[in-house]
């Protein structure tokens, strides 16, 4: 696949995330796009694409985020580097193991941010608030991100079986 559309198409799966899918479905959650996206093509594709795939699109919601520039490439392209250790051993028919990748990595993703959000502005949260954190946000996020999966792991598979022959190259 060429990186050029790679580049394009993350771009404005990041517009979508932080401008329009927050308003058309806001009172439910608000869906780590990007997220999906390179956690299904890691599954898809293996390390290589994937931690690429999760470069751009950390630089795209870091420039657009409040925490620091690296935030978002260094948890996508772990999250990336991490699925991909599972990549061979899957069959890319199967629908459901990529649900369950998405929902544990939109954990760890969401962790993460907060983590650093943490460290970052130095929030004080006893634990109490911390735990209603997870169950009240972390937890429905990771549930919409895995419902939504459902809609775009099929197209991405249909894109990569069209690419197949074609890596990622300049």
């Amino acid at each position: 696949m060429n990186i050029y559309f790679v580049i394009v198409g993350l771009a404005v799966s990041t517009l979508l995330q932080i401008a329009f899918l927050p308003k058309a479905i806001a009172p439910l959650f608000s869906p780590d796009l990007v997220l999906i996206l390179v956690a299904s093509w890691s599954l898809l594709r293996g390390a290589r694409e994937g931690i690429v795939w999760g470069g751009i699109g950390g630089l795209f919601l870091g420039i657009f985020s409040q925490l620091p520039l690296g935030t978002h490439i260094l948890l996508l392209t772990f999250l990336a580097s991490l699925i991909s250790l599972v990549q061979p051993s899957i069959y890319r028919s199967n629908l459901l193991f990529p649900l369950v990748v998405v929902f544990l990595a939109s954990l760890l993703y969401n962790l993460g941010l907060v983590l650093i959000g943490w460290l970052t502005f130095g929030a004080n949260m006893t634990l109490a608030m911390r735990f209603e954190l997870l169950i009240s946000v972390i937890f429905p996020q990771a549930l919409g991100n895995t419902f939504l999966t459902l809609l775009i792991y099929p197209l991405l598979r249909a894109v990569h079986t069209a690419t197949s022959r074609a890596r990622l190259g300049w």
